[in-house]
C-alpha cells in the first residue's frame, strides 16, 4: 500500500480559512489596547499644551491661544501669542501679527491612529447635553481657538478625539481648568479619562 504525501488543495484551503478566522477574531482584541494607548497619547499631548498656555500668558503678559488650522499636510494646532494687545485672532495669526510660539503639532505625528472628531457614523452627545459632538472635532467657537489670559480665565471649549470606536473630550472651562473625559459606550455617559 502506497502512502500519500503532501496535502490536497481542499485541505490547504480549509487550513487557510481557519487561520483567517482566527486572525479575524484576534485582531479586534489586539487593536483595542493600541487604540486606547493612541487616544491617551494624543489627548495627553493636547492637555499638556493647553496647560502650558496660562504660564506662557503670564510670561508674556498677553493672551496665549491654541489655534487649529489646516495646510497641505493636514490638520494641526499651534500656540499663538497676542502680539498687539487686542487678543489672539485668526486673522492676526494668519498675517503674523500674533506670533506663533513653537512649531505646528500634527495629531497624526503624535498618534497616527487618532483623528479629530468622533468615529465616522457614530453620534455621541456632547458632555453636558448641548447637542452632538461635531464631526470636525472642535467646539471652540468660530475662530477655532482656545485663548488663555495672563490672569485667571480662558475661552471655554472642547476638542474631541477618537481612535477606533473610542472617543475622548478635552474640555476647557471659563476658569481655564482643563479636564479629560472619555465616552463610555456601555453606560452611555461621559466619565473621567483614565488609562
Amino acid at each position: 500500500m502506497k502512502t500519500q504525501r503532501g496535502s490536497s488543495l481542499l485541505e490547504v484551503l480549509v487550513v487557510m480559512a481557519l487561520v483567517a478566522l482566527m486572525v479575524a477574531v484576534a485582531l479586534p482584541a489586539w487593536d483595542r489596547p493600541l487604540a486606547r494607548a493612541g487616544l491617551a497619547q494624543g489627548a495627553y499631548r493636547i492637555v499638556s499644551d493647553l496647560q502650558r498656555c496660562p504660564s506662557l500668558a503670564a510670561q508674556y503678559l498677553s493672551k496665549v491661544a491654541l489655534v487649529f488650522d489646516v495646510d497641505a499636510r493636514g490638520r494641526f494646532y499651534v500656540l499663538v501669542r497676542d502680539g498687539n494687545g487686542n487678543g489672539v485672532s485668526r486673522k492676526e495669526y494668519l498675517t503674523g501679527r500674533d506670533p506663533v510660539l513653537g512649531g505646528k503639532v500634527y495629531l497624526r505625528d503624535v498618534a497616527p491612529q487618532v483623528r479629530l472628531g468622533p468615529p465616522v457614523g457614530l453620534r455621541v452627545p456632547q458632555p453636558g447635553g448641548e447637542g452632538w459632538v461635531p464631526q470636525e472635532g472642535l467646539s471652540v467657537g468660530q475662530a477655532g481657538l482656545l485663548s488663555f489670559s495672563p490672569g485667571f480665565g480662558a475661552t471655554p471649549g472642547s476638542i474631541y478625539l477618537s481612535s477606533g470606536s473610542r472617543v475622548a473630550a478635552v474640555r476647557v472651562s471659563p476658569s481655564g481648568a482643563v479636564r479629560l473625559l472619555t465616552w463610555d459606550q456601555l453606560r452611555r455617559e461621559w466619565v473621567a479619562f483614565s488609562f
